[in-house]
């Protein structure tokens, strides 16, 4: 690690600017002497929003109609993800008529399967494994949620948000916080607190923070156009304007 810190800070040294993709991975790179803060500028990662499976032509879907009665979780199933605390959030919820989708693949399937059993609500849990168009699944959840212990930036919630569900996070190191506006857009609860966790997920079901249309709105800034916009402009300084010209604004000129 600190072999690689110091590659780091030499091949980043004349770098200009240097892009993170959020305020906490920008904070780590100032931190460690990889990057002043001068150098860096904040720009979240280009979202392809999910289509519906019913549009794609030969996609995988779930092989579970859960009829809009699913929380809903994507990632792989790793420590960072946290569905262990998911899991357990989920045990404690009131809400039997519900059951738990979890999209994803990884090393930790046993582990969660196991935890399920342990916990009585594996005929509720459904691990459906890697799903390459999982929107229709995500568009139809009472809710989603985000357990993570971190997240760099959070793909999953800004598909989230475009696909309008309501939404709880956890409040992790990274772009979570940024992402829902400070928890106006979604429920934030701590890392690794499966009690706040299932209290959040019960109070988003009935009362979720911000409109479909504030949430759908919000993806939009994660738009890959917009993205790419603010690439043009802040990284490379180029001047954009009205939809698609551009040109060129030299050091010279601005």
């Amino acid at each position: 690690m600190y072999l690689m810190q110091r590659l780091m800070q030499w091949a980043y040294r004349p770098a200009f600017p240097v892009v993170a993709i959020s305020q906490a991975v920008a904070e780590t790179l100032s931190n460690s002497g990889i990057a002043t803060t001068g150098q860096i500028k904040v720009i979240g990662n280009p979202i392809m929003f999910m289509v519906s499976d019913s549009d794609k032509v030969g996609a995988k879907a779930p092989a579970f109609d859960f009829g809009g009665r699913c929380i809903c979780a994507i990632g792989r199933l790793t420590e960072q993800k946290g569905f262990d605390v998911l899991l357990d959030a989920f045990s404690q919820l009131h809400e039997d008529d519900l059951d738990l989708v979890i999209l994803g693949e990884g090393s930790l399937r046993e582990n969660l399967e196991k935890q399920a059993i342990q916990l009585g609500v594996a005929k509720r849990v459904h691990l459906s494994g890697f799903v390459s168009q999982p929107g229709r699944v995500l568009a139809s959840a009472k809710l989603f949620v985000l357990s993570s212990r971190w997240e760099g930036f959070g793909n999953v919630l800004v598909e989230a948000l475009a696909a309008g569900v309501p939404i709880v996070s956890t409040d992790c190191p990274g772009a979570p916080r940024a992402i829902l506006r400070d928890g106006a857009l979604g429920h934030l609860v701590p890392v690794d607190d499966p009690a706040a966790l299932a209290e959040a997920m019960a109070e988003a079901l009935h009362a979720p923070r911000g409109t479909k249309e504030a949430r759908q709105e919000r993806a939009q800034d994660f738009a890959a156009t917009m993205i790419a916009k603010q690439y043009l402009e802040q990284a490379f300084a180029l001047q954009v304007r009205g939809d698609d010209a551009i040109s060129v604004k030299s050091a010279e000129s601005s």
